[in-house]
């Protein structure tokens, strides 16, 4: 691209993103690719693997995914360079600057939202020795921090920013540069956070954005077409957020997991090996052996990488209501135990402390409802089912990884079931599986059990991977995320007793300082095509003649 980049890197144009690909990547067949999809650079960020096999068609798919990769790096690395100083240009990055990848979107989603529940749930790490932190702290790879005109920020001591908890952890292990850095960026975050939330209270309470309702007062006109140009000003600036300040903040708090990657003892193992293949190909422990009659021979097939499904079920939406008088047997045995577990007086501490669920999720109570009333849905089957297996896969698991546990190489964090709600909106007409077919769509939910281990080195993870891999049997080859910014995991979906489980597999030095993630990744996943999604704000939708200013609140731990 020339010398100078700003930080609207991501509103660069095919035409731009195509020449940066002749500059930095191969083959050329990547630019052209670029330029016959018009692929601007948002788009290419945004980009998974998936995304790169479709643009495939007539080329090498493996130099095609190669150039991208080598592309989205060196994007990064524009962006790392930049995050630093928000609104200025820079010079050419230097090379010895860590590639930074954006979180995928769509797919990964979910993914992510797994870690976050790992990082709130386990027990926070014991700090290191003095002597041993100074030592990680020399081999950490240098993140540039421009000058900065407010000195009192460089007294990091007193933390300004991020004061929550589940921030504490992480905190403790910046370097002073790195503290520098991460406030100001938040400052600025939360600057612009502040102008969105006057913005919204400006439209919430101006009576040409509302309308009166019978039921819910005065309702504001949050997604209706009439004050689709009223809503614009709020929804600008938040697209001026992700685009600007929170990818800056992305960028350089992914330098810093990054770094904390190329910490975990046995990377020069990881690098040497780059992404090798792990685990089982396709035709081990995830196939099956099927004899064909009509050829006289034994041939391999691959089973359903998707839940399994009764009968009952089959061929109608997510939200579909069966009747008892249709249900198969095992649905009404699934039904009837489930609920009379949901019932028990003792449902809570099993839920918290063996089968590790939300008691309170509205799924449990719909059990509970459904067999009483004789009509239930897919979903509330398949959470049912889930709920009878969830204390065994976790105890197998735990019996799994015990010879990587007792010698405190490895940590197992019991992850919560996905919430009801998550799951519904995944399988719904507009979610990530809603139109997938054949339907229910709730087939395709691999993770509503899962588990989580934590590694304290490349060595040990390639062990318990093989322990895991030695107990349960797999549903397709791990995904290897160990390479993707800020990820840096695996996640392996498994059988268990006929259903499909995740287990991710996380590094302990990377989960410490992780949660710095999460708040600019919950920015930049905020939709903005109306106002209806945005969950970035606690704020009034109805009864607005009763509400006012103070209603209307940031809901980021800033």
């Amino acid at each position: 691209m020339g010398a100078a980049v700003s930080n609207s890197f991501v509103t660069l144009t095919a035409e731009e993103v195509a020449q940066l690909a002749e500059a930095r990547a191969r083959p050329t067949a990547v630019a052209k690719a670029i330029r016959d999809n018009e692929l601007d650079g948002a788009t290419v960020l945004a980009m998974d693997e998936d995304d790169v096999t479709d643009l495939a068609t007539g080329l090498d798919r493996k130099k095609l995914l190669g150039g991208f990769r080598e592309l989205k790096a060196a994007l990064g690395r524009e962006v790392a360079e930049v995050g630093t100083e928000v609104g200025t240009e820079v010079t050419e990055p230097d090379q010895t600057a860590q590639p930074v990848a954006v979180v995928a979107r769509q797919e990964e989603e979910e993914e992510y939202e797994g870690d976050v529940t790992v990082v709130e749930e386990a027990e926070a790490a014991e700090e290191p020795e003095e002597e041993e932190e100074k030592q990680q702290e020399t081999t950490r790879p240098a993140m540039r921090v421009e000058a900065i005109s407010d000195v009192s920020l460089l007294d990091c001591s007193s933390r300004e920013v991020l004061k929550a908890s589940k921030y504490d952890g992480a905190w403790a292990r910046l370097t002073l540069e790195e503290r520098v850095g991460v406030t100001k960026l938040v400052k600025s975050v939360a600057s612009r956070m502040r102008q969105i939330e006057d913005a919204l209270a400006s439209f919430l309470f101006d009576p040409k954005n509302q309308m009166k309702d019978e039921r819910h007062g005065v309702r504001a006109l949050l997604f209706q077409r009439e004050a689709a140009d009223a809503r614009e000003e709020v929804l600008t600036l938040l697209r001026d957020l992700q685009k600007n300040e929170a990818k800056a903040l992305e960028t350089f708090v992914a330098a810093i997991v990054d770094a904390a990657f190329q910490r975990v003892p046995g990377y020069d193992l990881v690098t040497t090996t780059r992404k090798k293949t792990l685990g089982p190909s396709g035709s081990q422990s995830s196939d099956c052996d099927v004899s064909s009659s009509d050829a006289g021979t034994t041939c391999r097939r691959r089973p359903k990488r998707e839940q399994p499904m009764e009968s009952c079920f089959e061929g109608f939406d997510v939200s579909h209501v069966v009747v008892r008088e249709l249900w198969t047997e095992r649905v009404k045995t699934t039904m009837e135990r489930a609920a009379k577990i949901v019932s028990s007086p003792d449902f809570h501490s099993l839920a918290v402390e063996r089968c590790f669920v939300d008691p309170s999720d509205a799924i449990f109570l719909a059990m509970k409802i459904d067999n009483r009333d004789g009509r239930t849905t897919s979903l509330t089957w398949l959470y049912a089912e889930h709920l009878l297996l969830s204390a065994s896969f976790h105890a197998d698991v735990e019996t799994a990884m015990e010879t990587l546990t007792s010698k405190k190489l490895c940590r197992v964090a019991h992850a919560r079931a996905k919430a009801g709600a998550r799951a519904k909106e995944k399988t719904g007409p507009n979610g990530d599986y809603g139109r997938r077919t054949p339907k229910p769509a709730t087939r395709f939910l691999k993770d509503i059990l899962r588990c989580s281990l934590v590694f304290e080195s490349h060595h040990a993870f390639e062990e318990g991977l093989r322990l895991i891999l030695a107990g349960f049997a797999a549903c397709g080859p791990p995904k290897d995320r160990r390479h993707l910014s800020p990820m840096h995991d695996v996640l392996l979906n498994v059988f268990y007793k006929d259903f499909i489980a995740e287990i991710q597999f996380h590094f302990a030095s990377v989960l410490q300082v992780k949660p710095l993630a999460h708040l600019p990744y919950s920015i930049t996943r905020t939709e903005t095509a109306n106002l209806l999604t945005l969950h970035l704000f606690d704020f009034p939708h109805v009864h607005l003649e009763h509400a006012t200013r103070n209603d209307v609140k940031c809901r980021l731990a800033l």
